[in-house]
């Protein structure tokens, strides 16, 4: 999030927002504290609805598993 912040802010190539979704399945706590360190995608439902539930989704793939 920071990164593609600092892309947003001096007019550079972005990260995709599916690559920014996929890591919020994968490391979601992580790109979930990201958003809101950087002030970044946080007014799209898409991220402060689907990061949040990509998270839960994913611990609970990983507590099925283990």
């Amino acid at each position: 999030m920071g990164i593609d912040k600092y892309f947003a802010i001096h007019g550079k190539w972005r990260i995709s927002e599916r690559i920014l979704l996929l890591f919020g399945f994968i490391g979601g706590i992580g790109i979930w504290g990201g958003m809101y360190l950087f002030h970044h995608k946080t007014m799209k439902p898409k991220f402060y609805i689907g990061v949040p539930l990509l998270t839960v989704v994913f611990l609970i793939i990983c507590s099925y598993i283990l």
